[in-house]
């Protein structure tokens, strides 16, 4: 090809190739530029529905005017060659860029606003990508981001996200060649549950792929893995991503935040459009711009934490394995707080053994708070030492000694993260403004379910300040409460009185546990908050999953209806 001369372009190079086809560099001899060139390539130039999607792709990008995506001049052909001239780009693919190592946060961000830019002004249009991947995003030499192929677009009828009629095309596509329900297409590791499944999608599916690729740039892999196709689907339908503060502790909560509802599971509980999205991350950028001391407070927050290998104090080497899954316990425990940034246990092991200087470590994990202990054990006994400390002054602030039973282990490392969040502040609890507002989103609470005639026959022949009693002690716990609730089984807590709990009394439950937040004073963001994970909670409290067995006291009281608080003693 290259040499020749093909209706008025003249071939000068190969750009490269994919699954659809070959894109070649050529000159336009009518007004002298550069484009680029892409043909069908030979396996599937004989294709009929391979053509179709070529010239869908025209169509659908041709409608298409906007900086962040690159622009087609026309389609054509030449003896029985079928060839789209677009705008030719110097650079290289996002593929190419983020391959030896994730970019910087200030280049992450400001990438993911102009492909959620472009994603967005494709949406207005109803035209939906269905294949945002690293490779279909081109950066050129100036900086600027521009979206690639849309061969497998699909042209969607009806309304936009943002409520306009799209009129794109002027005749009929082909029904023959339109993908629907039962086809999946798309590149693999980026495709949408529904994408995947051969549902009829929507927009939405772009935001989950534009979620996986904020997620590859932030840490150099993908948020789902398998070594075989059908590994990587399983991931995808049911996984959650390795969360990104694990596998690169300097990420903002925020952008984990966003990714995390990109990459959510059910559609609806994405981001609505490609412009919300855009608008998310262009926020945390002005957040965390050059200078910025609100990026610090986000980037280094007080909240940030570094667990340090537990010290093994026992005679037997071999217990330097139970020292160590010790450790690595807590870390996973402490990840479980959206607002703690915890390093990820790979960076901290450099420090196992030696006696480092921990204001050292807080710079080179960036963090402001360090845990470390040591652990002995003795036959079935364990004691387990702990203290936090802050790096920038080496004060404590937070210490303790377990002496436990060798089986109480679990419980001693979900005490050790309780009391880490309660201290750090990032638990709901503290979040809402500690006892003072639980306590009076309980009473509120209490009063309507109480007077919700469609719920409180469940109560009748209850002791209603027992109930009331119950009630505070158990929101306390959902909520991350202060000793001396943690550790405690929500679920078997919740079983004596509600023994015939079901999904619905649960949503009536949610329903004025939202009225009661806001009749206490919480702002509507963090009763959001709040609400959303109590829904996460839906399958403990409907004891549909064992939990952490309450202790004597508290199996007591739910025997004997005496709902008084447990003793601090575990």
């Amino acid at each position: 090809m290259i040499g020749r001369t093909i209706s008025h372009y003249r071939i000068l190079d190969k750009l490269g190739g994919g699954g659809m086809g070959v894109v070649y560099k050529a000159e336009d001899t009518d007004l002298g530029r550069f484009v680029a060139l892409k043909f069908l390539s030979e396996e599937i130039a004989s294709d009929a529905q391979a053509l179709e999607r070529l010239r869908r792709e025209a169509c659908a990008t041709a409608a298409l005017n906007h900086p962040n995506i690159c622009t087609i001049y026309e389609m054509n052909s030449s003896d029985d060659q079928f060839f789209i001239a677009m705008e030719y780009l110097e650079g290289m693919t996002l593929r190419r860029r983020i391959t030896p190592e994730p970019l910087d946060i200030e280049s992450l961000l400001w990438f993911g606003i102009e492909i959620a830019s472009g994603v967005a002004a494709a949406h207005l249009k109803g035209v939906v990508h269905r294949d945002i991947n690293p490779a279909n995003i081109f950066l050129t030499t100036s900086g600027q981001v521009k979206i690639l192929d849309f061969g497998l677009a699909k042209v969607c009828t009806g309304r936009t996200p943002s409520g306009n009629t799209a009129t794109l095309v002027s005749r009929e596509i082909d029904p023959e060649f339109l993908t629907g329900p039962g086809v999946a297409l798309g590149t693999l590791p980026y495709m949408s549950p529904e994408q995947l499944r051969g549902r009829c999608v929507d927009h939405r599916t772009d935001i989950f792929s534009m979620g996986a690729v904020l997620y590859e740039m932030a840490t150099g892999r993908r948020p789902f893995l398998g070594e075989t196709s059908m590994e990587l689907s399983s991931s995808i339908l049911r996984d959650a991503p390795k969360p990104m503060t694990e596998l690169r502790p300097e990420v903002p909560p925020g952008l984990q935040r966003i990714v995390d509802r990109c990459l959510s599971k059910q559609p609806t509980e994405r981001y609505a459009s490609a412009q919300e999205l855009r608008d998310a991350v262009e926020l945390l950028r002005r957040q965390t711009s050059s200078g910025s001391r609100r990026a610090m407070q986000d980037v280094v927050g007080e909240a940030s934490i570094a667990v340090l290998p537990f010290t093994n104090m026992s005679a037997d080497p071999e217990n330097e394995f139970f020292a160590d899954g010790l450790t690595q316990e807590i870390v996973n425990a402490l990840t479980q707080f959206e607002e703690l940034r915890v390093a990820a246990r790979r960076s901290t092991i450099a420090f196992k053994g030696k006696h480092v200087d921990l204001h050292v470590v807080g710079e080179q994990l960036n963090v402001k708070n360090v845990l470390e202990g040591s652990v002995h054990r003795s036959a079935n006994r364990i004691r387990i030492y702990a203290q936090l400390i802050n790096v920038s002054d080496g004060y404590h602030l937070w210490s303790e000694r377990y002496d436990r039973e060798f089986r109480d282990v679990f419980e001693v490392q979900d005490d050790i993260s309780r009391a880490i969040a309660n201290r750090l502040k990032v638990d709901l609890f503290s979040l809402i403004g500690g006892s003072k507002t639980v306590l009076a989103a309980s009473d509120s609470f209490f009063r309507r379910i109480v007077a919700d005639n469609s719920i409180n026959h469940f109560f009748a022949g209850a002791d209603l300040a027992h109930l009331l009693a119950h009630y505070k002690m158990f929101i306390s716990a959902l909520l991350g409460g202060p000793e001396p609730y943690v550790g405690q089984d929500i679920g078997a807590a919740h079983a004596h009185l509600c023994p015939q709990l079901n999904d619905s009394h649960f949503d009536a439950f949610l329903k004025h546990f939202r009225g009661a937040l806001e009749e206490a004073g919480v702002k509507d963001d963090k009763a959001e908050r709040v609400i959303r994970v109590l829904e996460g909670k839906r399958n403990v409290v409907l004891n549909r999953e064992r939990a952490i067995t309450l202790n004597d006291h508290c199996a007591r009281g739910r025997l004997n209806g005496d709902f008084s608080q447990p003793s601090a003693e575990v």
